[in-house]
Parts: structure tokens; sequence; C-alpha cells
């Protein structure tokens, strides 16, 4: 292997440690996340899809062994066994949708709950003193609405009336 910026040869103790496992990136993010403020709660998500997960394997399943009841009723002409495994398909099939409603709003709000994560931490760091060149201080959130409702105000007093 080369380094790309220098040309020269890297051994494979530099590739390894410039390119880390995928065991080594997933506990730096199990890491992250459970050190996060909204963590408990994106343990939570991902514990309750993997369950409806299974559960709507399941339901497949069911799905499945429920095919030869129904045909055989069909090919018996038996009407009212017919009709009951047409109630039994309403049933699998209502639940599998509502499985498939939920593992979507599941999905939905856990990548809802990564960004906030993000966007907190993102933030913290941003408002530390000290840590980025040109902001010895904290952000003041409020100087910040003073200073743009300031040029709201300015930018309209300034613009031509119609």
């Amino acid at each position: 292997m080369t380094d790309p910026e220098t040309k020269k040869p890297r051994t494979a103790s530099e590739a390894k440690l410039a390119h880390p496992g995928f065991l080594r990136q997933l506990t730096l993010m199990i890491r992250a996340i459970s050190s996060s403020p909204v963590g408990k709660k994106i343990a939570i998500l991902l514990m309750a899809i993997v369950l409806v997960i299974l559960a709507t394997a399941y339901g497949q399943i069911r799905l499945n062994s429920w095919n030869k009841p129904f045909y055989d009723a069909i090919s018996r002409r038996d009407l009212r066994e017919f009709l009951f495994q047409l109630g039994v398909f309403f049933v699998i099939a209502g639940c599998i949708l509502s499985l498939n409603v939920t593992q979507r709003w599941l999905s939905e709000m856990l990548q809802l709950r990564l960004r906030e994560g993000l966007v907190r931490s993102l933030l913290k760091d941003w408002l530390m003193p000290g840590v980025h060149s040109g902001s010895p201080t904290p952000v003041r959130w409020g100087s910040i609405r003073t200073s743009a409702f300031t040029r709201m105000r300015e930018n309209s007093a300034n613009s031509p009336v119609a």
C-alpha cells in the first residue's frame, strides 16, 4: 500500500490504523451513542425495531402455512371453510401490515433521534469556550437573535413600499 499524499509505501500496521476494522468502528459507534443524551432512546428504538422485524418474520411464516388450508378449501369447494380461511387471511395480513407501518415509524424515529444526538454533540462542541479559533467565549444566543432581528428590521425599513 502507498500513502496517497506522500506516495511512500505504508507498513501493514499503519494501513490497519488508517482503516479501522468493522468491530473497531462498531465499538466506537456504540460508545458514542451510549454517551449521548439520546443514547437510551436510540437503544430502545433499536430493540423495538428488532422485535418488530422478528414479529413480521413470524407473520410471514404464518401466512405461508395458511396457504395450504386455503387452497384445500377451494379444491373441496367448501364455502364455509373458504370464508373462514379468508377471515384468517385478513387477520394475518392486517397484523403484517400494522407491523410494517410500525417498523417504518420506528425507523423514522430512530433517524430523528440519531440526528438529534449528532446536532446536540456538534452544538456542545461548538459552544465550548476557547475551543475554536476566533471564538474565545461561548456564543450568546440572545445576541444572535438580537442582531438577526436588527438586520431584518433594517432591511424592511430600507425596502421600498409598494
